[in-house]
Formats: C-alpha cells, structure tokens, sequence
C-alpha cells in the first residue's frame, strides 16, 4: 500500500517524493534490497524513475513553517509547509529537507483487534460488517450490536487513504 501511495504522489507533474521510513525493513519485506528492486520496477511501470528517494531508518522529527500573512489576527493568520527535520533513528542525526507538503500515512491495515469478541466482523476480511439501521438504510453505520457503530477503512476494502 505504501508503494501504491509514494508512486501516485510520483506521477503528479513536478514534484519529487522523498518516502521516509523509521525502520530499514518493512513488515512484506524482509530486506531492503528487495523493497528497492519493487520499486524501481514500479518507477519503470509509472515512469516516475528517479523522482523517488528512500531514506530509511528516519523519522520527522519537525516541521519547518513560515508565516504567509502578516495580520496581526491569530485566526487571519496563514502559514506554509518549507521544510522537515529528519532524524536517523540508529545515530539520531539530523538532517534538514526542504519541501512544501507532507503526505503521512498511517498504514492500510484496518485495526480491528481491539473488537474482535465485540461485534461481527467478515470472515475474510477482517472488517466490521454493517447491517441495516432502524430505517432499514443499508449504508448505515450499525454493527451487529446495536449502539456501536463503525465507519472509514475498518468497514470498507475499496477506500483508501485519500491524497489531495
């Protein structure tokens, strides 16, 4: 999922995605190496090649904003993304990045664990099913028990992580 996310921020006309990961091995892959030959197979396929860098084990450590406005009204006030602070997670050194947006994803696998004994979940999926509200609405947002609900990507295989 996570190749998937960095190769459609790829194709976008001029930008340039610097994927920033606080470990060097992934949970479907074991070896870096490995990960690196996916994706220059994925960059040859999107024809992104070159408009993607890796750095493993880091994390953000901040962000670097400016003012836009000058109003002196705190709500008037408007401020943009320049840069990141990045930090080794093995040496803790730092390294600063310039860049004017940040996609953070926050993984695919919908975390249902928590209600496993709780409400139904899809045998094959793992997702909280639904069942017809009062209304008899499909759509709704009613579990098999009823005063909970569920909603977002722990009901639902098609939706992602929206990019804007």
């Amino acid at each position: 999922a996570a190749v998937e996310a960095v190769l459609l921020l790829s194709v976008q006309p001029g930008t340039r995605v610097i994927w920033v990961h606080r470990q060097r091995t992934f949970q479907r892959t074991s070896q870096k190496t490995q990960l690196h030959i996916a994706l220059s197979q994925a960059q040859k396929q999107a024809g992104t090649i070159g408009k993607i860098q890796l750095k493993t084990p880091y994390v953000i450590e901040s962000y670097t904003v400016e003012e836009e406005s000058q109003s002196k009204d705190p709500q008037q006030a408007r401020i943009k993304l320049t840069g990141v602070t990045l930090k080794d997670a093995e040496t803790s050194e730092i390294e600063q990045i310039a860049c004017d947006g940040v996609f953070i994803m926050i993984g695919s696998t919908p975390s249902t664990d928590f209600i496993t004994d709780t409400v139904k979940l899809d045998d094959s999926t793992g997702l909280v099913q639904l069942f017809p509200n009062r209304h008899n609405l499909v759509s709704s947002t009613a579990t098999s028990v009823p005063g909970i609900f569920a909603a977002g990507e722990v009901t639902d295989h098609i939706y992602k992580q929206a990019i804007t």
